[in-house]
Order: structure tokens, then C-alpha cells, then sequence
């Protein structure tokens, strides 16, 4: 049931996701500097930055990275007890 064609599906939904992120990035990097142009200081910039980042992350999670992440806590986990 889950063969290759699903694992093939789950990179391709992840390549997808990917370069959405980035084009989302390139954006956000584009409105940074108009912001600069019109003459926010650097503490604007980066709170966009930032906030604007987060909503990226927010709406495309990384599920590999919450993966490994679980993964290394729960070998945290092993070695502390």
C-alpha cells in the first residue's frame, strides 16, 4: 500500500513545499528593502523579517526536521535516565 509510488508522492509534496518556502523567502527579503527604501530603521526590518519567517514556517512546517528533533530528544531521553 504505501510503496514507491507513495514515497515518490511525499518527496515530490516536499520538493514542492521547498521551493515555495523559497520563493517566500525571496519575497520577504524583496519587502525588506522597499521597507529600507522608504527609510525603516534596521530594528523594523528585522522585526518584519522575523515575524513575516515565522508565518512561513507556521503554514509550510518542516516535518523532517520536527522528525529528527523527536528523534534526538528521545535519545536525550536514553542517555539521561
Amino acid at each position: 500500500m504505501f510503496g514507491p509510488t507513495a514515497q515518490i508522492k511525499e518527496e515530490i509534496a516536499s520538493d514542492t513545499d521547498e521551493a515555495q518556502k523559497q520563493v517566500a523567502y525571496q519575497g520577504i527579503e524583496e519587502e525588506a528593502q522597499k521597507l529600507k527604501n522608504r527609510g525603516a530603521d534596521e530594528f523594523e526590518v528585522q522585526a518584519f523579517r522575523q515575524g513575516a519567517r515565522e508565518e512561513v514556517a507556521r503554514q509550510k512546517p518542516d516535518y523532517g526536521k520536527y522528525k529528527q528533533a523527536a528523534k534526538q530528544a528521545a535519545q536525550y531521553q536514553q542517555t539521561v535516565r
